[in-house]
């Protein structure tokens, strides 16, 4: 199987994060990349990592879930009624 390799403009668009944010998550490890060796090179990214990226921050829902409103959101009592 092909791995797609996306430069870092590509895989920014993909994963939705600035480029800012996407250089933090290679800095911190938590996103693998591609190098020649060179540290002026420009970053490569594998689709393969990054879509396994994006399944590490994935939130699944429960079906007991229950939006609970702020104290805000509420509608404000008739001290009178």
């Amino acid at each position: 199987m092909e791995n797609k390799v996306m430069r870092t403009k590509e895989a920014t668009r993909y994963i939705g994060v600035s480029p800012w944010r996407l250089r933090k998550l290679v800095h911190e490890g938590r996103l693998a990349y591609l190098s020649d060796g060179d540290a002026t090179s420009a970053l490569r990214f594998l689709v393969a990592d990054l879509d396994e990226y994006l399944n590490r921050c994935r939130v699944l829902a429960t079906p007991d879930f229950e939006v609970r409103r702020k104290s805000h959101d509420v509608a404000p009592r008739d001290p009178l009624a």
